[in-house]
């Protein structure tokens, strides 16, 4: 036995184990190694053997796309049925707790708990980001100036909660950190524009250095 209580492999078993990982769970594995070898690894072991290893099974955890679950189109055992029925959501009908309407507004803080955003119901349906919008977002598309998902919504006064339209600004993603880190952003829309290239410019030049100091390392 090996640290922590873990067989040591012989190069046959270790080759094995490689052999049966791919496409199988844990258990199945255990079962294959009790099966060839009678060696006994537990789950446990077996997902500490494969990190330390860097051997994946290739399984997510997920349904994968054309994938249907095993209880596909079964229905659903009349006991359970019963018990469940009360608490079923049909069609149409919407959750208790859901007192607000297409049109409200509410500050929600993020999980700091130090930034505070508003937020606008704009639909019923589809998930939570489908029925909530930040107000920053919808100001600037309600004014001709919709937010590329490659941008930020920056606050200029750094209040979050102040969205009027002279208070927002659109910013790359790629830009920004830097932006924030060395104060470039400015109320002025021509320092901030100044600001912008700037940012570009250097992010630019970092990019380059770096390309330059990997080309030096491969040569």
């Amino acid at each position: 036995m090996g640290r922590n209580n873990r067989p040591i492999l012989t190069l046959e078993q270790d080759a094995y184990l490689r052999s049966v990982i791919p496409g199988t769970t844990g258990a199945q594995q255990s079962e294959a190694m009790l099966k060839r070898f009678g060696v006994r690894m537990t789950v446990t072991q077996l997902d500490s053997w494969r990190g330390n290893h860097h051997v994946s099974s290739g399984r997510t955890g997920w349904f994968r796309k054309g994938v249907a679950p095993a209880n596909k189109g079964k229905p659903m055992p009349a006991e359970v049925y019963a018990k469940a029925k009360a608490t079923m959501f049909k069609k149409g009908n919407k959750p208790w707790n859901d007192r607000f309407k297409v049109g409200d507004r509410r500050i929600v803080r993020d999980s700091n708990r130090i930034r505070s955003t508003w937020f606008e119901k704009v639909s019923d349906r589809g998930g939570h980001w489908d029925r909530w919008r930040p107000v920053s977002h919808l100001t600037l598309e309600r004014a001709g100036r919709p937010v590329p998902k490659d941008c930020v919504v920056v606050h200029l006064d750094g209040n979050s909660l102040n969205d009027a339209i002279e208070n927002l600004a659109i910013v790359e993603k790629s830009i920004y950190p830097l932006m924030n880190r060395k104060k470039l952003i400015s109320a002025e829309p021509e320092a901030m524009a100044a600001g912008k290239a700037l940012a570009r410019m250097s992010s630019r030049a970092s990019r380059l250095q770096t390309k330059a100091r990997k080309k030096r390392k491969k040569d």
